[in-house]
């Protein structure tokens, strides 16, 4: 409602594409549902590393992936990176709500469907989530190589730079415009399978629980994660602490297949890891640190 010069109030009506938009109740359930149960979730398993990391208990620093002098090449600490993070997430899962509304005429036809014939039983639901999981890696290792192009990642990626000891919080630091880029792999499985929302509500869980992971410092062995074939928590946090190779989120083979393992990566997994003495850390690390410096410094000057 606004007023006129006469001070009645006119009507302003929504342009009639918005008004049928928010008229379907599919469109609520996936875009402002899908929304919370993304937002919900990365922050259930954001937290308690966050609070690990900022706490940082001596009696977990040997489960810590970056040693200490990796540490310290950050600028801020983990505390710091806490509301910076936050307010970056809250900015981006709003303006994700916009470019999905706007998206939602054509979403609705080729995206997630609610047809109960299509309701997968577990196992469909566990072949599904891997599926997602395979498709959107590939995905994301092509669009994280890219981003890598000193062009683009002057532009875009070096937001997420910005953070070389990242906190689980900081999976999601990025520019709004990668945001996006990164929600349509997301989708991109989902829209292949064309497949019911239970199958998507439970792939955001599994998607924020590695963005959370991925970036969480640590690097437990107790974690049953590491059962996954391919997997490492520590694979992504390598990639921020070396800048170039790990290009992969949730798996190293595509990196193996494409020969962009990060230099010093494998010996870190041979020689230190789970260890209390970080100084073979720092051995194997300086083998290329050289290398390294120059790779970052050369990118950070990109604009």
């Amino acid at each position: 409602m606004c007023a006129n010069r006469a001070g009645s109030q006119i009507d302003m009506p929504l342009p009639s594409f918005l008004s049928d938009i928010f008229a379907d109740p599919f469109y609520w359930k996936i875009v402002f549902g899908g929304s919370a149960v993304a937002l919900t979730s990365l922050l259930l398993f954001s937290i308690p590393y966050t609070v690990i990391a900022v706490l940082d208990p001596p009696s977990l620093r040997k489960y810590k992936i970056q040693t200490a002098e990796q540490s310290a090449r950050d600028q801020s600490t983990a505390g710091q990176k806490v509301i910076p993070a936050l307010a970056n997430m809250i900015v981006n899962y709003a303006l994700s709500i916009v470019v999905t509304t706007l998206a939602w005429p054509v979403l609705k036809k080729i995206g997630p469907t609610d047809d109960p014939a299509a309701a997968p039983t577990a196992l469909v639901l566990i072949g599904s989530i891997v599926f997602c999981m395979v498709v959107e890696d590939a995905y994301f290792y092509v669009l994280h190589r890219t981003l890598h192009h000193p062009w683009l990642y002057g532009r875009l990626h070096k937001w997420h730079h910005q953070h070389r000891t990242p906190i689980a919080l900081t999976g999601a630091y990025m520019h709004p415009l990668e945001q996006q880029l990164i929600l349509g792999g997301l989708m991109l499985p989902i829209i292949v399978l064309r497949a019911h929302s239970i199958t998507f509500f439970v792939w955001l869980f599994v998607r924020n629980w590695d963005t959370a992971e991925a970036h969480s410092g640590y690097d437990f062995p107790w974690n049953p994660t590491r059962l996954i074939p391919g997997y490492d928590p520590s694979f992504h946090d390598y990639h921020h602490s070396y800048f170039n190779g790990n290009y992969a989120s949730l798996f190293s083979f595509w990196d193996r297949i494409a020969g962009t393992i990060a230099p010093g990566y494998e010996q870190y997994l041979s020689q230190h890891r789970f260890k209390n003495d970080k100084s073979t850390a720092s051995s194997a690390a300086s083998t290329t640190a050289t290398t390294t410096t120059t790779t970052t410094s050369a990118a950070d000057k990109s604009d």
